[in-house]
């Protein structure tokens, strides 16, 4: 099944409660397997069928200001999460590789290579100095 070239995507972000989001599809667009919010919800990754990478604003008729070529159109990324607010990072898993790719907003990019699974997880960036400052304080290593 393909999508029509132009299509909304329904967003629902803790600052609004929905938006939609168009996004210019090409014709052979199938659809998308992965789709991550930026942290200031003002930038979005999404990542088609076929491996492409799109990242582009949530505004409203904002087209893509990064499109990348994932070169992996039969494996889709088990993960994709947000660098702060300007790289998006996505995980896969081939062939018994766990790569990691991370991209920045100009299609800079970067890829690690390990021998196990990776977790991606979003931790609040406070949330590392309340650690130390738990262990600082307590003499304890916070769990």
């Amino acid at each position: 099944m393909q999508l029509p070239a132009s299509t909304e995507i329904d967003l629902s972000l803790p600052s609004s409660i929905l938006c939609q989001v168009p996004v210019n599809l090409n014709e052979q667009t199938r659809g998308f397997v992965a789709i991550a919010v930026s942290p200031n919800q003002k930038h979005m990754a999404l990542v088609t069928a076929e491996g492409i990478i799109a990242i582009k604003s949530t505004e409203i008729d904002s087209d893509p200001y990064c499109v990348f070529d994932s070169k992996s159109p039969t494996i889709q990324p088990k993960q994709l999460a947000w660098c702060g607010n300007s790289a998006v990072v996505g995980y896969w898993e081939k062939a018994g590789s766990h790569i990691l790719l991370m991209i920045g907003p100009k299609k800079d990019w970067i890829n690690y290579r390990f021998d196990s699974a990776v977790y991606l997880g979003n931790i609040p960036p406070d949330s590392r100095k309340t650690d130390r400052l738990t262990e600082r304080e307590t003499g304890k290593q916070a769990e």
